[in-house]
């Protein structure tokens, strides 16, 4: 069992500057931290070492890149270890799907499935289906008009928080800028010099294009996603259904 780590004041200093901007330089965050730079090169390794830091991810706005988000939740039964460990595997091999995790249970599975084209949802659906239909009991699918992101403010004592919704005005970006994003949605911090040879670019290019994607709203900001267990706390998701809300 995972032994669980209390997180000092240095800590939370530290993960709050990385979730106000990830891509900061390690200066600019010891700075902000008030430690020293090597305090907090040493601090942000042994954080991900110890797995309280799962990954970082960049808040992007689909909706502004004219992707469709749906929600599918599947009532799942007769579902072995093996099993469920394969779904998720399938599921996690494909990069336009964003969140899966189980609800209540092992037998309850949400997905969220970024797409472009409806055409791209069915064919992941009859895909998905084909394979393992004989483990759903029931679907529901759903698109998603509005996502709200809070990050960690219950720990780290901030009022940050992104909310994308639906818009009628969409922003065409280049081959580069998709390949820069896929980039980053892997590893936000990763240098500019490396990105820029991965794109075959020059660093300058690198540096206009991503404050161009912060300038014009698709990169909203960053979240920390952190293993609540590591840090004493667990983490609950409550699923309300409303009827004739207004």
């Amino acid at each position: 069992m995972k032994k669980s780590k209390t997180l000092d004041a240095k800590d939370l200093r530290i993960l709050r500057e990385l979730e106000n901007d990830a891509r900061k330089s390690i200066t600019s965050i010891a700075r902000k931290a008030m430690v020293s730079k090597d305090v907090a090169i040493y601090r942000i390794k042994k954080l991900f070492n110890e797995g309280v830091i799962k990954s970082i991810k960049p808040i992007i706005d689909t909706f502004l890149l004219g992707i469709t988000t749906y929600s599918i939740i599947l009532d799942l039964h007769n579902l072995k270890k093996n099993t469920r460990k394969e779904i998720l595997e399938n599921l996690r091999s494909k990069k336009n799907i964003s969140v899966n995790k189980f609800l209540q249970s092992d037998s309850d599975l949400e997905i969220l499935i970024d797409v472009k084209l409806p055409g791209d949802l069915y064919q992941f659906y009859e895909n998905f289906l084909a394979k393992y239909a004989k483990f759903i009991q029931k679907i529901e699918l759903s698109v998603v008009t509005k996502k709200h992101f809070f990050g960690n403010r219950y720990l780290l004592n901030t009022s940050n928080s992104v909310i994308l919704e639906g818009t009628k005005k969409f922003l065409k970006i280049d081959e580069k800028d998709w390949d820069l994003l896929e980039i980053l949605k892997k590893d936000p911090r990763i240098p500019v010099i490396d990105i820029a040879q991965k794109l075959g670019i020059s660093s300058v290019s690198v540096i206009r294009r991503i404050r161009k994607l912060k300038s014009e709203g698709v990169i909203r900001g960053y979240l920390v996603i952190l293993d609540n267990r590591a840090i004493h706390r667990e983490l609950y998701k409550v699923r309300v259904l409303l009827r004739n809300a207004s």
